[in-house]
């Protein structure tokens, strides 16, 4: 049945965009053949479809899809030393000739002007070309990313792409900061000197394939330099105080080193926080008490970024982190932390080969709280050359992974251990070896176990084994039908022995991803299909439980059941310039974070286990007029979520079927005056929800205006005035409560050939400001224990 299910997919897939061929041929009035004519199909708005060259015979062939209508198209001939002719698509029939005439003027300049589509795509990436994005000479990579769909940039803590956090790599160098640091090093980067951006769904590398990939490349001109970039930021609070941010970065490359470097200075910053030790754990949920405090720290924080490119494209990094944070809350306690953490890694030129040949971690860190503690990793994975040059492990080469940390807990010191060694036998089959060790939490039992898992791979396809000491295995299969088609078959997992403590549930998943790429002339689409079946790591989400082994913990809990996913999406470029974005997806026992409002006004989270079915679409249209010099673009965003079955928690609820629907519309609108002035505004609605067991009105409208003009030659300044009008909302963390909250952003940017100033101001008023606490009544305050 599912080869059948397969079979289908492909042949629908395949049927559904047929192509029309037209062979035609160029010659001259004198019956010359014409080599080296450019035949280009565009619309009426001068999109181009196809464009091709013709050969020695004068002959060129061009495919255009069927479901275009051909009365729409037009078809330019073009060649230096001839005049362009231009007529409609329909008139040129097939095997039909075209006559060019002699251009008789005399030619003094040549100016080649070519135009690239603004999105493409090459092997399931979607690649961004920056020369047709709208920006100006004082804009960043920032303004750049938040530019893109599906792109988003939270100052505070990270880029994410389709909504998974992004690996970032500038020029081949993965950067290994996070957080402002990482937002500090793109912001030194002037837009006007990057070239292209490469976005993909899911990372090329072996150690995070959770996360999305996001490559910027920048002009072959940018060889050795550097840019800096200085914010000063002001902001105040609802309370009439006063914080700042100050952050200083700087970006540059010489010859084969690549560099960034960042310090932050933030005083009064104000931060929510949770008491170390008020939180409760539950079989299957995990709440905190109402201790919540607001601190203000004072936060010192600075990042260097070291990196050398070898001659076949492997990167050796380093990366040094420090940070002290001083402060006392609102409870007079003292919450200052305060370590430094130091890394290397060695990157492979070829991802899908290898993530990395060596890294080596070095952390310490402590706060007020608890004493100091460290860890330390190393992983080596021997390494060299093929015939082709290609870096890939030797044919008798191997890689061990050593892990040690030693961490404080209020419930005593936890040891974690973890040692890996893989040998590769031959070049189709290799051994790992493992053992793993815990000395958690005092009421946590110990534990250890070891795993060997043999692998063969084949040309086109890889066939998996693993088996593990605790008696359970698993069996995986990929295969490459080439085409833009890949496939995983297989992913089973089992048991090869039983017992009271180990889990004798078996499992399986046909076809877990399959992935289809298609492409015509103004058309590309992505399709992909992914199934998953996989126990949620409780130890990361929960670390004061006790383990049963690693798939369970405390018996007759209810969480035993694996977590299934599976979703379908599709990604499209249509007419060459619009996006289009349709997905669904479908989890069961999935981990949530569930907002509950008990009667009343308490309102408390919890993790709670319950089935999700979610639709989204999204659109992205852009648009130019006025000779280019009037546009802008338009988003649309809905997203329908349906949670149903909520497993035993904390709370039972009242309703079995609790939907979500939410939506957000943005647009953009610019206007180049001149060639020194542009003006610009950008509107983002986000209309109201309902959430789990109560309503919360979420309208929220912002509004930015922007002002740009070139002070003199290279260099530039910025104006730009935000403001945001939220009714009724709670925040992020759910500890205030806003009624009618305005936020008011004002900055300027002040742009040189080198450097640039931004200046910043914060503003926020809210009427009613209520603060919310957590709620604990109903929490099981009882531990349990193996």
């Amino acid at each position: 049945m599912n080869k059948l299910i397969l079979t289908f997919l492909l042949l629908s897939c395949f049927s559904s965009f047929g192509q029309t061929k037209y062979k035609n041929k160029v010659i001259n009035l004198n019956n010359d053949d014409v080599f080296g004519a450019v035949a280009t199909v565009t619309d009426i708005n001068q999109h181009i479809f196809y464009q091709t060259v013709t050969d020695g015979s004068g002959c060129f062939e061009i495919e255009i899809p069927t479901n275009i209508a051909m009365d729409s198209l037009q078809l330019l001939i073009s060649h230096l030393a001839y005049k362009t002719k231009k007529c409609k698509l329909s008139s040129v029939l097939r095997d039909s000739i075209i006559t060019l005439e002699i251009d008789s003027k005399q030619v003094d300049d040549i100016l080649i002007v070519g135009k690239k589509p603004l999105y493409t795509l090459e092997n399931g990436k979607t690649v961004v070309n920056v020369s047709e994005v709208k920006f100006q000479p004082s804009d960043k990579s920032t303004d750049i990313l938040s530019k893109l769909p599906f792109v988003d940039i939270n100052s505070e803590e990270s880029i994410k792409y389709e909504n998974k956090t992004a690996i970032v790599i500038i020029d081949g160098v993965e950067q290994r900061i996070e957080g402002k640091a990482l937002i500090a090093t793109l912001k030194s980067i002037p837009a006007d000197q990057i070239d292209k951006v490469v976005l993909s769904g899911n990372s090329l590398g072996k150690y995070n394939s959770s996360k999305s990939v996001i490559e910027i490349y920048t002009k072959s001109s940018f060889e050795n330099g550097y840019y800096a970039n200085i914010d000063l930021t002001g902001e105040r609070y609802s309370d009439n105080k006063y914080g700042a941010s100050n952050m200083f970065s700087m970006f540059g490359r010489y010859n084969k080193i690549q560099a960034n470097f960042s310090l932050q200075y933030r005083p009064n910053s104000r931060v929510h926080s949770e008491n170390l030790d008020s939180t409760i754990y539950n079989p299957t949920t995990i709440i905190s008490r109402n201790t919540e405090w607001e601190k203000a720290q004072d936060v010192y924080q600075g990042n260097l970024s070291l990196a050398y490119s070898f001659d076949n494209g492997d990167v050796l990094n380093f990366t040094a982190n420090t940070y002290n944070n001083s402060g006392k809350s609102n409870q007079d306690m003292n919450v200052g932390e305060y370590g430094s953490k130091f890394s290397f890694y060695r990157q492979k030129s070829n991802y899908e080969l290898r993530d990395h040949l060596y890294t080596g971690l070095l952390q310490f860190s402590s706060n007020d709280t608890l004493p100091f503690h460290y860890t330390i990793v190393f992983d080596l994975v021997a390494g060299g050359e093929n015939k082709e040059g290609k870096a890939e492990k030797e044919e008798f080469g191997g890689d061990f992974l050593s892990y040690f940390q030693s961490k404080n807990t209020m419930d005593g010191t936890q040891y974690t251990g973890r040692f890996d060694m893989t040998y590769e036998v031959n070049r189709v089959f290799e051994i790992n070896s493992g053992i793993k060790y815990i000395n958690g939490n005092i009421n946590e039992t110990s534990y250890s176990d070891t795993n060997v898992i043999p692998s063969t791979k084949f040309k086109g396809k890889e066939v998996n084994a693993e088996f593990y000491a605790n008696g359970q295995a698993r069996l995986s299969s990929k295969l490459f039908l080439g085409a833009g088609i890949r496939a995983e078959l297989l992913d089973y997992h089992f048991n090869i022995t039983s017992g009271e403590e180990i889990l004798t549930n078996s499992y399986w998943t046909w076809f877990p991803s399959l992935k289809m790429t298609y492409k015509a002339r103004g058309f590309s689409s992505i399709l992909s299909i992914e199934k998953s079946v996989e126990r949620p790591d409780y130890y990361d989400m929960l670390p004061g439980i006790s383990y049963i082994d690693d798939y369970s913990y405390s018996v007759g809990n209810t969480q035993l059941q694996p977590t299934t996913y599976w979703s379908v999406n599709s990604k499209n470029t249509i007419l060459g310039f619009i996006s289009l974005w349709l997905g669904y997806e479908n989890y069961k026992n999935a981990i949530e974070d569930v907002v509950y409002q008990e009667k009343g006004s308490s309102v408390f989270s919890v993790k709670n286990l319950s089935d999700l079915t979610m639709w989204y679409g999204r659109i992205d249209v852009p648009f130019t007029f006025a000779k280019n010099k009037l546009g802008g673009y338009l988003t649309a965003v809905t997203v329908f979520q349906n949670y149903t079955n909520p497993k035993n928690g904390l709370f039972v609820w009242d309703e079995n079927r609790n939907e979500i629907h939410y939506k957000w519309f943005k647009g953009e609108l610019w206007w180049d005056i001149s060639e020194r002035f542009n003006v610009s505004s950008q509107i983002h609605y986000r209309p109201k929800k309902k959430t789990l067991q109560y309503d919360i009105s979420q309208d929220r409208i912002r509004l930015n205006l922007a002002a740009k003009f070139a002070l003199l030659k290279n260099k530039q300044l910025n104006l730009t005035f935000s403001a945001v009008d939220i009714t009724n909302s709670y925040d992020e963390n759910k500890v205030y409560y806003y009624n009618n909250l305005k936020q008011y952003e004002m900055s300027n940017n002040l742009a040189l050939p080198k450097y640039s100033l931004g200046i910043n101001w914060k503003f926020n008023r809210g009427n009613d400001v209520k603060k919310k606490k957590y709620s604990s009544e109903k929490a099981n305050t009882s531990r349990f224990n193996k």
